[in-house]
Order: structure tokens, then C-alpha cells, then sequence
């Protein structure tokens, strides 16, 4: 009997704090001051963060001056699509094997200079310049949800798009991160893109 009352006391509180945060308007109570930070606050990150950092991005996600915009998958989707396309991490950070080929995938989730925020200020369509040099592109098309692609029309490839979980502002405010549930697969070089 004890226990319930102090159960059911201790959820009243936490339903009252919840109210109180929200009456005053602070929907993101917690501001990361760089980006690595926020993948670290998201704590689902920490491959696509270990792969930035094995890059040599550290300093530049690391930064509380960075200006720009990251799409970070979640550790379940960018484990099934390093499995998936036969990828060896290591091979990133010694520079051999397919370390390109992520090094490639790292950069097409990193948009340097452009804080996109909201999402919906790009429009349908809109050519989204990664780090990468290759586009990314905004979809709209199912209420309430955007997906990014990496062909301007998603009926060109349909099933590689990331969908975009939450987001997390940075500190300083000059730059977002985006969680999307995987990967976006760069396009393969020469293929049709009708940009």
C-alpha cells in the first residue's frame, strides 16, 4: 500500500514538471553545444559518430562553429547498411579497402554552411549540396513525414530514402541534426538523375 501511494505521487510530480515545461513553451530542454554532443545526447548515434570521427571530422562536428546540416543514422540502420554493401569500418580510418566508399556515405549526410531548419523550408524538389557534391532531396508526399532522397524524383529510386526520425538543435543555433532511420546510398557515378 505504501509503495503505491509513493508510486502514484511520484508520477503526479512528473506529470506536474512535464506541464510546467511545456506551459512555458521549452520544447528542447537540453542544447548540445556541438554536434558530436548531440549524437552523443541522442545515444542511438554512436556508429555514425565513431565513422565521422574515424574520418577526420572530429574537429569540424566537434566544433561549437560549425554552420551547417547533418542527416545522422541510427545505429541499427547504418549497422544493416555496412553489412549489407560488405563494408569493413576499419578500412575507413587506415585509409584502405572500401574506406572511400564510406568515407562517401559519411560525406552525402553533411551539409556544410546551410543550417536547414525547418525541413520544410526546402521544397519539394529543392537540390539539398552535400559535402559530398552529390544532391540530397526533400520529400513531402506522406503526410507528416519527410523522407530524403538522392534523386530529385523518388519514383527513380524508391527505396533508398531515409526518413527523418526528430531533430536536435545545436547550441549557438548555427547548426541542426537531423536522426533519420538509415542511410542514404549515394547514386552511383553516371547515373540518370534528371537534376
Amino acid at each position: 500500500m505504501v509503495s503505491t501511494r509513493w508510486s502514484l505521487g511520484a508520477g503526479a510530480v512528473m506529470v506536474a514538471v512535464i506541464i510546467a515545461m511545456a506551459a512555458r513553451g521549452q520544447g528542447q530542454s537540453y542544447l548540445p553545444d556541438n554536434q558530436l554532443d548531440a549524437m552523443d545526447a541522442s545515444m542511438f548515434l554512436n556508429h555514425f559518430k565513431s565513422a565521422a570521427i574515424a574520418a577526420g571530422y572530429e574537429a569540424m562536428l566537434g566544433s561549437n562553429n560549425f554552420t551547417g546540416t547533418v542527416f545522422a543514422p541510427v545505429d541499427q540502420g547504418f549497422d544493416a547498411y555496412i553489412a549489407q554493401h560488405h563494408l569493413n569500418m576499419s578500412s575507413l580510418a587506415n585509409g584502405t579497402g572500401n574506406g572511400s566508399q564510406i568515407l562517401q556515405l559519411l560525406q552525402l549526410h553533411i551539409i556544410p554552411g546551410v543550417k536547414i531548419f525547418p525541413i520544410s523550408s526546402v521544397k519539394q524538389g529543392d537540390k539539398i549540396n552535400t559535402m559530398a557534391g552529390r544532391p540530397l532531396y526533400a520529400d513531402f508526399s506522406t503526410p507528416g513525414v519527410t523522407h530524403i532522397y538522392s534523386v530529385k524524383k523518388p519514383e527513380l529510386d524508391p527505396l533508398n530514402f531515409a526518413t527523418i526520425l526528430q531533430y536536435q538543435m545545436i547550441q549557438g543555433g548555427k547548426s541542426i541534426l537531423y536522426v533519420v532511420d538509415r542511410p542514404i546510398a549515394p547514386q552511383p557515378t553516371g547515373a540518370v538523375s534528371t537534376n
